[in-house]
């Protein structure tokens, strides 16, 4: 899943878990913002052991200045279908 090809997403961005569910984990990735989207965030519902991911309509700049101001994915915790 991450392997050479995938260097571009090798830096996670950010990383949430599900209040509700132990096993789901929710990670964005994309090291360089840019002009074009290429943000993915990948979904894991065994703890990390599997992920899939769906492609986003932005960049996410896991790389950029600004990467140390904190979490910037959250999970609802009285609606886990819903991430901010």
């Amino acid at each position: 899943m991450f392997g050479p090809t995938e260097g571009f997403y090798h830096g996670s961005e950010t990383m949430a878990l599900d209040p509700t569910d132990d096993k789901r984990v929710y990670m964005s990735a994309g090291m360089y913002l840019g002009d074009s989207p290429n943000a993915r965030l990948y979904i894991s519902t065994d703890r990390g052991d599997n992920w899939q991911f769906v492609n986003l309509p932005f960049s996410a700049g896991s790389n950029n200045q600004g990467r140390a101001v904190g979490e910037r994915l959250m999970v609802v915790p009285n609606k886990p279908s819903i991430l901010f």
